[in-house]
């Protein structure tokens, strides 16, 4: 049978079939620790699914869009590998940036999930437009298609669907998508000009 002992500096004991063991005494944890533990035990499981289908989308991207641009015709610009995967890098270092703030501040902060569903938001819709769209009209593949459409739709739709409740933030949330891809999409354009620039 168990029975606690009174501990020093935090530490309960805890006598469990003749062996002492140590372990924090919940009356030492303040506020900001029990918070914190809650945290880490919300195991973001299809958070961090979705992260990764991301690196997976924008790798695909990466390796064959260059080339695959070469030959799209009025859809889509000849763009040098070098700059795009200069700007996929960044972007993508921007997504687990936004992922990581949202586990931290998401049950503080109401901006923090906002950003982090627009994010979302905006890769479900980047699997339609252009990835599908494109697919469709041109007849041929589109380079991020079965990634989007595998990982980043089904996940990112799970996500929304999970975090969104009510009208109001299914508004706020389609506004702040559109604002947020607006600036995503002028970024791109900054970064892909910034590394042609260095790499070419």
């Amino acid at each position: 049978m168990d029975r606690d002992l009174a501990g020093d500096r935090g530490l309960a004991h805890i006598v469990r079939e003749g062996k002492t063991i140590k372990c924090l005494h919940p009356v030492y944890l303040g506020k900001q620790d029990i918070r914190l533990l809650d945290n880490i035990k919300r195991i973001f499981v299809i958070e961090i699914l979705f992260i990764l289908g991301f690196s997976l989308h924008n790798i695909e991207e990466a390796l064959w869009l260059p080339e695959w641009s070469k030959s799209a015709g009025r859809y889509q610009k000849e763009i040098s590998a070098n700059g795009f995967r200069f700007a996929v890098i960044i972007i993508t270092a921007l997504g687990y940036l936004v992922t990581f703030q949202y586990f931290i501040f998401s049950e503080t902060y109401m901006f923090s999930k906002l950003l982090y569903l627009s994010f979302v938001a905006m890769m479900v819709l980047n699997v339609i437009l252009p990835h599908l769209l494109l697919t469709i009209i041109m007849g041929k593949y589109a380079p991020g298609l079965i990634t989007g459409v595998l990982l980043n739709l089904p996940i990112g739709l799970y996500l929304i669907i999970k975090n969104i409740d009510g009208s109001k933030e299914i508004l706020g949330l389609c506004i702040s998508t559109i604002i947020l891809s607006i600036t995503i999409l002028i970024l791109i354009r900054v970064l892909f000009r910034i590394g042609k620039r260095i790499f070419d």
